[in-house]
């Protein structure tokens, strides 16, 4: 009897310094995965959006897509969400699509989306509405953004 009161008071002491030495405050890194369809998409102004569920994708493309082409979500939702990032209509380029999308980061309650500078698009004319997609898996957080000008 009093063995085992020693083996479960030693457990719940090293449960319990686990848990003391685990820091709740501090960011983890998000892996995140660049959506090709980005490159059928033309926002005309610039801003960011958060894709959680089919009814919000089916708004962002009524409003930023103009093709005939049905577009499918490129995620299932119950396991993932989309973060979008976009700077307007009017820059020159050779393509819309961008990796300014430096980092995203995790805490309890919290998502964060570091966008660093517009990245190259190409040395073409052609007027381009720079946009860049990204997957992560499905957490629940707010998310916020981080955006270098």
């Amino acid at each position: 009897m009093l063995n085992r009161f020693y083996f479960i008071t030693l457990i719940i002491l090293v449960l319990s310094f686990s848990a003391c030495n685990s820091n709740p405050g501090k960011w983890n890194d998000v892996e995140f995965e660049n959506l090709d369809i980005a490159r059928y998409i033309t926002p005309d102004d610039e801003g960011t959006t958060v894709i959680r569920n089919l009814d919000e994708w089916d708004y962002f493309i009524s409003k930023n897509y103009y093709g005939d082409m049905v577009i499918e979500p490129p995620v299932n939702f119950d396991d993932k969400f989309i973060i979008a990032v976009y700077w307007g209509c009017g820059y020159g380029g050779c393509t819309n699509m961008t990796e300014s999308i430096e980092s995203v980061r995790f805490k309890p309650g919290k998502i964060v989306v570091d966008v660093g500078p517009l990245s190259d698009l190409g040395s073409c004319e052609m007027v381009v509405c720079p946009i860049q997609m990204v997957a992560i898996d499905r957490i629940d957080a707010t998310v916020s953004f981080n955006i270098a000008r």
